[in-house]
């Protein structure tokens, strides 16, 4: 299994959206594409296929929300258990991996970016013409974060170097600006996006529309004309599930 598809495996489960891969490419709502091994792959935007304007508004997520997950990882510290340390001081490290793989993420001040007439955007587009295929989606919704943070591996023979402050080590907060990583293994993978304390905000996570399965007719959605009242919500639209086992 690739190092995208064992994330995007993880990353849905942990965190009810989808992966951008990697973290921190820029991804905007209203963009277009299909998505391979769980992975989203942009095509276009919105914009080359309909001249109607997707409206964004931009909000805080709520500091309850899931910021950080650790799978399969377990971290060791160069230092004495019994040892008495200030917990600012700047200790070294390390993460194993368990066998089967594992990760570590973590994203906080997260924020998030819509399409505030999604209906409207979605019924535009030619879904019925052979611009669109079966597989293609639209992002409808983009979580950012000012800091994302990452370290993963595939397989458990791996293990990665850090240092950084004690209580950062402790608690795998990953993202304080102490923490450093060091050399990894072919079989593994670690980024650091941003900084807490700037302003800029990166991609980590992706929502996403299609047209519905049972629409599909002969290759193409049948036409949205077709005894569709105005008030039947977004049909034939449907977001994709982060559950969904084929992606």
């Amino acid at each position: 299994m690739s190092l995208p598809k064992f994330y995007s495996r993880q990353f849905r489960e942990e965190m009810l959206c989808h992966p951008v891969w990697q973290p921190g490419l820029g991804y905007v709502p209203g963009d277009i594409g299909v998505m391979r091994d769980g992975v989203f792959m942009r095509e276009g935007s919105c914009a080359d296929y309909t001249t109607v304007q997707a409206r964004i508004v931009e909000e805080d997520i709520p500091v309850t929300s899931k910021s950080k997950f650790s799978v399969g990882v377990t971290v060791s510290l160069g230092v004495d258990a019994s040892a008495t340390l200030d917990p600012d001081a700047k200790i070294g490290g390390k993460l194993s991996f368990r066998r089967g793989g594992g990760m570590v993420l973590h994203i906080p001040t997260q924020r998030r970016r819509y399409i505030d007439n999604l209906r409207e955007v979605l019924r535009s587009l030619p879904w019925s013409t052979e611009r669109f295929g079966y597989d293609t989606v639209m992002v409808s919704e983009v979580r950012l974060a000012k800091a994302i943070a990452l370290v993963i591996s595939e397989t458990g023979e791996a293990n990665v170097d850090l240092s950084g402050k004690l209580t950062a080590l402790q608690t795998l907060d990953i993202t304080d600006a102490s923490i450093s990583f060091g050399a990894t293994s072919a079989a593994s993978y670690t980024t650091s996006v941003g900084n807490p304390k700037g302003k800029a905000f990166h991609p980590y996570g992706l929502l996403l529309y299609a047209a519905r399965s049972g629409w599909w007719q002969d290759g193409k959605v049948v036409p949205l004309e077709a005894g569709i009242p105005d008030d039947a919500g977004l049909a034939p639209f449907e977001e994709i599930s982060p559950y969904d086992e084929r992606l």
